[in-house]
């Protein structure tokens, strides 16, 4: 909040500047590019692409000129655009989203879990190069269906493996990342989580509360942490057509 003050005073010619500056500093890192959204609207013509970030404005401003998005949502004095308050701020610009019928294809890096309530809320979730993907137990009124794992290179590791680099990988990277593919069902993610799905569902059923709300608050959220820690795995990971929904 004291960043934001500061920026909220600022020259926005200045923030723009210092912005692109960071854009510029950071894209050897960077893993979707302006070429990845044209493809995208080439398989999905009339589609909108819409970024959300926790960053200021000027910053997804640039975002937005340098990948060519359609717009962009982001953090201000008022709110912070993190978490639930992405979801809430996309339901003002666009609540046609959130209709059944809509596809959306929400797509992040999730590093905190920050954004790991979006399976309450979309049909298909996608994480990328994140340490903590999306839990594969949702609540019962869940519209999820799918939800998928991936690493994805940066330009920098593109341009070593080009080259022929056998340790293309950037070493921040916590080990080699196995260029394989597992696709689980609906029966064979029953049959991996059959134990924390049921602690989940007994947690939620019971007749005796817990002597305090925040203690099956707390169970549910171990439980459910334990159910995504066994499918966090050094390769691209899909799950689907159906994720299992707890009562």
């Amino acid at each position: 909040m004291v960043a934001l003050r500061h920026l909220a005073s600022a020259d926005e010619a200045l923030l723009l500047t210092l912005a692109r500056r960071v854009w510029t500093r950071q894209s050897p890192d960077q893993v979707i590019s302006a070429e990845d959204l044209d493809w995208i609207r080439a398989r999905s013509p009339g589609i909108e692409i819409i970024l959300s970030s926790a960053s200021p404005k000027a910053m997804l401003d640039v975002a937005v000129e340098e990948l060519g998005a359609d717009r962009a949502t982001y953090s201000t004095v008022e709110r912070i655009n993190s978490g639930r308050a992405k979801i809430e701020r996309l339901r003002e610009i666009r609540p046609d989203v959130f209709d059944p019928k809509a596809k959306v294809l929400a797509i992040t890096d999730t590093s905190y879990g920050e954004d790991h309530c979006w399976t309450e809320y979309f049909t298909c979730v996608v994480d990328i190069n994140s340490p903590t993907p999306f839990a594969p137990i949702v609540p019962q009124a869940s519209p999820l269906r799918a939800v998928h794992s991936a690493t994805v290179l940066t330009r920098e590791e593109q341009r070593r493996r080009a080259k022929g680099a056998p340790g293309y990988l950037d070493p921040r990277r916590k080990g080699r990342a196995a260029m394989a593919t597992l696709d689980l069902d609906r029966e064979a993610l029953g049959a991996l989580l059959r134990e924390p799905l049921a602690k989940i569902n007994q947690v939620r059923t019971q007749q005796a509360p817990l002597p305090r709300p925040w203690e099956a608050a707390l169970a549910l959220s171990k439980l459910t942490e334990a159910s995504r820690a066994m499918l966090t795995v050094p390769w691209a990971l899909s799950v689907g057509p159906e994720p299992l929904a707890s009562c």
